[in-house]
């Protein structure tokens, strides 16, 4: 019997071990100091959920991502960041590409939406931000409109955090994308 007991304890155990551990959006936005980060500052305050990626990502400008940070979490979904920083010196540009799909609970509608995620980054970033909506007709049906719509909260008196952020809602692929930068 004390077999079993220790082989179910050393599995468990196993898998503790192996199973990376969700990290919370505000955790990402607060527990970091945007202005003077850099690659190695996000990959010791969250090195429990930085993974190397097998080939290096590239945009233009010399964004460079090398790291994703993995099961981000906001509010019941999970998601996975880049870490993008200059390709030169290494310095933090944006954490984005965090992306909620189709297992987001899109039966709210996108007003709905969008109104909790505005509510929730106007809790760090301050109330003022911009925000944006145009529409699109579908390719087959042109009485079917879908929403897109962008936040962006900017540099402003309200925000005493180091960061700033967006989000944009894009209803026909069901898909919203956050970014988080330095302001």
């Amino acid at each position: 019997m004390k077999k079993y007991i220790l082989l179910l304890f050393a599995f468990c155990y196993t898998i503790s071990f192996v199973a990376q551990n969700q990290i919370d959006l505000e955790r990402v936005i607060t527990d970091l100091d945007w202005k003077d980060c850099n690659e190695s500052d996000v990959i010791l305050a969250f090195k429990d959920n930085v993974v190397k990626r097998e080939k290096e990502e590239t945009w233009d400008g010399g964004e460079v991502s090398s790291f994703i940070l993995k099961n981000v979490k906001i509010g019941e979904s999970l998601s996975d960041a880049n870490i993008i920083v200059n390709k030169y010196n290494r310095k933090l540009l944006k954490i984005g590409g965090i992306t909620l799909g189709k297992d987001y609970d899109w039966s709210k509608g996108v007003d709905e939406i969008s109104k909790e995620l505005e509510d929730y980054f106007s809790s760090f970033w301050g109330k003022r931000h911009t925000k944006a909506i145009d529409y699109d007709t579908d390719f087959e049906d042109e009485d079917i409109v879908y929403t897109n719509i962008r936040c962006e909260w900017d540099d402003t008196y309200l925000n005493d955090k180091s960061s700033k952020g967006s989000f944009f809602i894009m209803q026909r692929a069901k898909v919203i994308v956050i970014c988080i930068e330095p302001k």
